[in-house]
Parts: C-alpha cells; sequence; structure tokens
C-alpha cells in the first residue's frame, strides 16, 4: 500500500489558532459593555492588556513550535516518500535485470536444448518412411547451475526497503518458487548425466540408455520418464521465470506511479522498462493474465 500524508491534524490545528487569533482580536477591540452583567465583566477583565499580551504570548509560542514540529515531520516525510520512490526504481531495476538474466539462457542454452529433445521424441515415436531411422544422438552436456543474485538483492528490497502492493508481494513469491523449480531441474538433470557418464552415447551400444533418455519402456523394466520430466520443467520453469519477472516489473511500476502521484512535488521518476530484445524467447504474456491485478 503507498504511504499516507496525515492531514486531518494540520487542519484541526489551523482551526484552533483561527478561533485563538479572532478570540483575541474580537476581546481587544470589542466596543465598551455594561460593567453589571457577569458576561461583560469577564469580557472586560479579558481585555486587561496583561491577559491580551498573555495570550498573544501562548498563541506565538505555540505557533511557532507548532511550525518548527511541522516543518521538521514533513521534511523526514519527503524523505521517507523520496527512499520509497527510489527503492521501488530499484526493485524494478533488479526484476527486469532477472527477466533479461532469464532470456538470455533461454535463448544460449534452454531453447534448442528442449526444442531438440521433444522434437527427437516425437520424431522416434511417430511415423516413418520405411527405413529411416529413428534419432539417437543423445544431448548429455551439463548446464551451468543457476546463480540469481539479482533475486536476493529484490527480495530484499521487497522486504525490508519498500510497502509493496499485495499483487507484487504475491508475484515476487511465485517468481521465487519458479527460480528454485528451475534451479532444482537443472540440478536432477546434471545429476542424472553425472550418472551415465560412463555409459556409451550411442543407442545401438546401449539401448537401455537410449531409452532411459527418451523415455521409453526397455524390456521389462517399465518407462523411465525421469530425464524427459527433468528437461520439461527446465522449459517451464523458465518460461514462467521469464513471464513472473515481467509482471512484477509491471506491478512494480504501477505502484510506483500512484506513490508518486500521492507524493507530488518533484519527486523521482518511475523507471519504465521495456523488453524489446529477445522477444521470440518471452513466452506468452496472455497465459499469465490470472496474475496481473
Amino acid at each position: 500500500m503507498a504511504l499516507k500524508r496525515p492531514d486531518g491534524i494540520d487542519w484541526l490545528v489551523y482551526s484552533l489558532l483561527i478561533v485563538v487569533f479572532v478570540f483575541v482580536f474580537l476581546v481587544a477591540y470589542a466596543p465598551p459593555q455594561d460593567p453589571q452583567t457577569l458576561l461583560s465583566r469577564i469580557w472586560l477583565a479579558a481585555g486587561w492588556p496583561l491577559i491580551i499580551g498573555t495570550a498573544t504570548a501562548v498563541v506565538s509560542a505555540f505557533a511557532g513550535t507548532w511550525g518548527a514540529q511541522a516543518l521538521a515531520e514533513r521534511s523526514a516525510k519527503r524523505q521517507r516518500w523520496t527512499s520509497e520512490v527510489r527503492n521501488v526504481n530499484l526493485a524494478i531495476a533488479s526484476a527486469a535485470d532477472l527477466a533479461n538474466f532469464f532470456i538470455s539462457a533461454k535463448k544460449q542454452h534452454i531453447f534448442e536444448l528442449a526444442k531438440n529433445y521433444f522434437a527427437s521424441v516425437g520424431a522416434r515415436n511417430g511415423p516413418r518412411r520405411l527405413g529411416e531411422p529413428a534419432p539417437t544422438w543423445l544431448d548429455l552436456n551439463v548446464l551451468s547451475k543457476i546463480q540469481v543474485g539479482p533475486l536476493d538483492r529484490l527480495r530484499h528490497i521487497m522486504m525490508e526497503k519498500i510497502s509493496p502492493s499485495v499483487n507484487s508481494t504475491r508475484l515476487l513469491n511465485v517468481l521465487d518458487q519458479s527460480v528454485q523449480g528451475l534451479i532444482e531441474a537443472v540440478d536432477q538433470r546434471n545429476n542424472w548425466i553425472s550418472g551415465v557418464a560412463t555409459w556409451p552415447e550411442d543407442e545401438h551400444k546401449n539401448p537401455r540408455m537410449g531409452a532411459k533418455y527418451f523415455g521409453e519402456q526397455y524390456l521389462n523394466e517399465g518407462r523411465d520418464q525421469r530425464y524427459c520430466g527433468y528437461v520439461a520443467g527446465i522449459r517451464d520453469f523458465t518460461d514462467d521465470s521469464i513471464a513472473f519477472s515481467i509482471l512484477l516489473c509491471r506491478s512494480l511500476e504501477k505502484y510506483g506511479q500512484l506513490l508518486k502521484e500521492e507524493f507530488g512535488g518533484n519527486s523521482p521518476d518511475i523507471a519504465r522498462v521495456k523488453f524489446d530484445r529477445g522477444v521470440e524467447y518471452i513466452p506468452t504474456l496472455s497465459d499469465y493474465s490470472g496474475w496481473e491485478m
């Protein structure tokens, strides 16, 4: 939620000051009254120079103290709001870094890995021309371990430095889950490859390995689809990580804009991120429309 500037107390103090000044003015310049009535005696007593001077001094002291305090509070509020806006911009930058990191990883490694693997699976299971051999090439290249420093920075900013909207917090949580799922899927695939590193890569020399790689049944061992699941998980969690990073950017931009409008004045501008590179590797964001609010 955006920070709120309390203004009710300001109006109350202003009203009190006006009432006191009007009272002093009326006492000082009131026309002569009949001294026989109680109200007139009170009015005349209040009109003594000592009373007027004391009242004026009290009002001036109160106004000066309150004015200094109000100025200090407004200065502190301005600093807090400026810090909030700047930290929102840092959060947007961190989310954009994450999105670009996963787009780059998909472009360099993951897209071709998943595309070639599932094309081979489809070709082995689909119809083939007479004499056409089934694909047998096995991609056993180990993927680099996923390092997501920007996620730690983003989590720290959103949890410690700003007061994000509920939707931004939801997107951060599901982004965290997607990234952790991707890390786990990459580690599992790498471990699977390490476990069969001594096996021959040619399926004709070791059909059992080919069956496990492509998720097919081998003799009476049943279908082992673990590797297939690892590749599918890497593909899907990468897309989720890209999509939720971009949606989080948009959510933080909306929150920052509301913050800027409420703060007004010369508050810092809210960062706007355009993902115009590698757009062909960005998943269809309409598939994630349920996460936009």
